[in-house]
């Protein structure tokens, strides 16, 4: 869980490039920094680790 969590960290910043460099439009970039939000939300939540 922790490693899918490093990995849309990963990804968002890859995205904040894309969309720095305009590599394509601001409403794909949007979306796909709320499906990764998501994503990272429900690892969080879902971690079962050491407390």
């Amino acid at each position: 869980m922790s490693l899918l969590a490093i990995i849309t960290g990963i990804l968002t910043l890859a995205n904040y490039a894309f969309l720095t460099g305009q590599i394509y439009p601001v409403f794909v970039g949007t979306f796909l920094q709320a499906v990764l939000t998501i994503v990272t939300f429900m690892t969080v939540l879902a971690y079962r680790g050491r407390r």
